[in-house]
């Protein structure tokens, strides 16, 4: 298109105010290529580049109502999220849109609105807050806080073993939100990293905040029964589900979410799900039938405290675990240290991991608006009509919004038999045994339709053969059961520690019986995307071995590996598991605990350790100093780790320090750990100026200086 074409397209947008028009049409005067008027329209900050590729392409609709969209930042499964700017208070805000293609769906939408009515009534740094809402032509959006962060999920990508203090503090934090939804009356059944995000601050400190209540339960319903429970259906996510919800999802309480919550909690420690499983149902079934094991045993490093508290979360009778949020954010606080940028790069380079990529910038997003995605292209068509925007502000007692409830309502319930009576009748203890039965029963019914239908398949395929053999002979068809795949569960690998140069040998353990030999096919193990390269695992025994290198950084090295039933060209996997192999230097890995916060006051003595996790062995060359510089009198016993200081009168405020544990003999730092202090004066002394006599005349007033 021509630059004066282009010109007329900015102006629609309403994007440019008039002192920035006057500056757009200054640089349009000296450029004749849209693509280079566009591109210097973004160096000067009029525009983004979003905005400049979406105007290339004849896109005019940028604004609504009075939220301008500056770029697309995420997409999902329900739809898209936008950033802009609120034209009102320039505030940085994030709009989550339905995809077009879901509207015709009532419960999906119903879900996307019942997101909006329940997290407007919510307001914790630890929960996205939800600002508004509306609705462009026939698709609904929402407007949110704008998170300057990464969802854990993905930072788990990248990261797959958290800093056991650092995941304290991301349990504590997403504990202290639910905690709120709890005083609220509200459940969200839906925790998991995927679900959490961390908003990063100008100085590295982070702060989780929970969203996507979409499943979330509001006490207010009662007998809430969706159309998808009434479907037989379950409503969360299987790795993350507790037992409970499994069996009934319209019932569950805030222990549920503390359920998720320790599974969220195992895979940050572990790198794994405490309950793998080749499907959902199989997830679900193992974990009604037992507690979760313990994550000591995939990370050893691992304080028992911790280990303790992530168990307690994870049991199957909800009256066993922690009964409030509250509760398990303060078992917490003793073993956290701040969430910080630092800390999780310091955790990547224990791990060898690329601590520049654990947290993204804005510079390295893609940009996620897919082009041939019809209901990204629907909504900023609407968007380019202008659409009308009604928006839905309406003030309720509650402060949220006034939207009609999203989900119907059954005034009762039956059992199979037809016996009127309610679930809340059935005891802790014979709910886990019901879900279990039911599971099973479940377990054999899918079991029986797989084997019928191979059975079917063999019949017709035998039946064939014998119509076109000589008359007279026939085949008997092979008992389904033989021909049905077989199953097994891998036990959980033990730890294993070694060290570069070692040579790795593991078997794989059943946990039960091990699979049948199938009439058909064979049975064959195989390592699985993600294994060392150089590691090899034999096809008909399993057994694995690694010759570690000499080079190989030290940290957790996951070798997962599988079964398989192979048929022909197919093949179908039996079980999976994974070892993981801790790779641990000569030198061990430090962590360095400073105390909390110290106030003092001038001419008070302050002694405190700072402690080095583990213990420093002797004669180690490793010893305590401070980092920059310090005040005058400060010390630090570069054996014990001891910090001592006595401030004087003309030392008072803030100050803040390092501590680095230093190897002498290798010069270099192996762990850091701020240290600060507060040192308060009993009272302060100000000096006024001299005041000189003054004159005044009645109904003069007086302006003296004091400075």
């Amino acid at each position: 298109m021509p630059a004066p074409e282009y010109m007329a397209l900015l102006k629609k947008t309403g994007l440019l105010s008039p002192a920035q028009w006057t500056i757009a049409e200054e640089v349009a005067a000296g450029t004749s290529s849209p693509a280079a008027l566009s591109a210097e329209l973004v160096r000067r900050g009029l525009l983004t580049t979003w905005q400049s590729m979406q105007l290339l392409k004849g896109q005019t609709g940028f604004v609504l109502h009075h939220y301008r969209l500056l770029e697309a930042i995420g997409r999902g499964g329900m739809g898209h999220v936008f950033k802009a700017q609120d034209s009102r208070t320039s505030g940085i805000v994030a709009i989550k849109v339905m995809s077009r293609k879901l509207s015709s769906n009532q419960n999906l939408v119903n879900r996307f609105r019942r997101e909006i009515r329940a997290s407007s009534r919510l307001s914790s740094p630890n929960i996205v807050r939800t600002l508004d809402a509306g609705r462009v032509g026939k698709i609904d959006f929402m407007v949110m806080e704008f998170v300057n962060g990464d969802q854990l999920d993905s930072i788990l990508s990248r990261l797959p073993l958290i800093p056991p203090a650092t995941a304290c503090e991301i349990i504590r934090q997403t504990a202290l939100g639910l905690q709120h939804a709890h005083e609220c009356r509200m459940v969200h059944r839906d925790i998991k990293p995927g679900n959490l995000m961390i908003d990063w601050d100008a100085d590295g400190r982070g702060v989780v905040k929970i969203m996507d209540m979409g499943l979330v339960r509001l006490d207010e319903e009662k007998e809430e029964l969706t159309a998808v429970t009434r479907a037989g259906q379950v409503m969360g996510t299987p790795d993350y589900m507790s037992p409970e919800q499994g069996w009934n999802t319209a019932r569950v309480d805030i222990r549920s979410d503390i359920y998720g919550l320790g599974c969220t909690f195992y895979r940050m420690l572990t790198g794994r799900m405490p309950f793998p499983g080749d499907n959902p149902l199989q997830v679900l079934m193992a974990r009604c039938s037992k507690d979760a094991p313990a994550p000591k045993l995939l990370r050893p490093e691992i304080p028992d405290a911790i280990d303790a508290i992530v168990r307690r979360m994870t049991l199957r009778d909800p009256d066993a675990r922690y009964q409030t949020p509250a509760e398990l954010a303060a078992a917490l606080e003793p073993h956290c240290t701040p969430l910080t940028i630092e800390a999780l790069r310091q955790g990547a380079r224990e791990q060898g991991a690329d601590e520049e990529a654990i947290v993204l910038d804005a510079a390295s997003r893609v940009d996620l608006s897919d082009p041939q995605d019809p209901g990204y292209q629907q909504f900023l068509r609407e968007m380019d009509t202008g659409a009308s925007v009604d928006l839905m502000m309406t003030n309720t007692p509650s402060g949220g919004f006034s939207l009609s409830p999203t989900f119907p309502v059954l005034q009762e319930r039956r059992s199979i038999s037809g016996e009127r009576r309610s679930s809340d009748s059935l005891s802790s203890h014979r709910r886990r045994r019901t879900a279990i039965a039911a599971m099973l029963t479940a377990s054999v019914i899918v079991a029986g339709i797989a084997a019928f239908v191979v059975f079917r398949q063999n019949r017709s395929t035998t039946q064939t053969a014998a119509d076109s053999s000589k008359a007279g002979k026939s085949e008997t068809p092979p008992v389904a059961e033989n021909l049905a795949p077989p199953t097994a569960t891998l036990a959980i690998a033990p730890p294993l520690r070694y060290a570069p140069g070692d040579q790795l040998d593991y078997d794989p353990e059943f946990d039960g019986p091990a699979p049948k030999k199938p009439a058909t096919g064979q049975l064959t193990w195989k390592l699985v995307a993600g294994a060392p390269k150089d590691a090899a695992i034999d096809p008909g025994t399993g057994h694995i071995r690694w010759k570690i290198p000499e080079a190989q950084p030290e940290g957790a090295v996951p070798i997962p590996f599988m079964l398989l039933h192979r048929v022909d060209q197919s093949e179908t996997v039996i079980a999976h598991s994974q070892i993981v192999a801790s790779i641990r230097l000569s030198t061990p890995q430090f962590q360095l605990i400073p105390p909390k916060l110290i106030r003092i006051r001038p001419g008070q003595s302050v002694a405190q350790k700072i402690v080095a996790v583990p213990d420093l062995p002797a004669n180690s060359g490793v010893v305590f100093r401070f980092a920059g510089k310090v005040l005058e009198g400060m010390q630090l016993d570069g054996t014990s780790g001891e910090f001592r200081w006595t401030p004087t009168e003309t030392q008072p405020g803030t100050h803040k320090l390092t501590i680095e544990l230093h190897d002498q003999q290798a010069n270099k730092t192996l762990a850091s750990a701020p240290l600060e202090i507060v040192v308060t004066p009993e009272r302060y002394d100000i000096p006024l100026p001299r005041l000189a006599n003054q004159n005044a005349t009645p109904g003069q007033t007086l302006r003296i200086p004091l400075y």
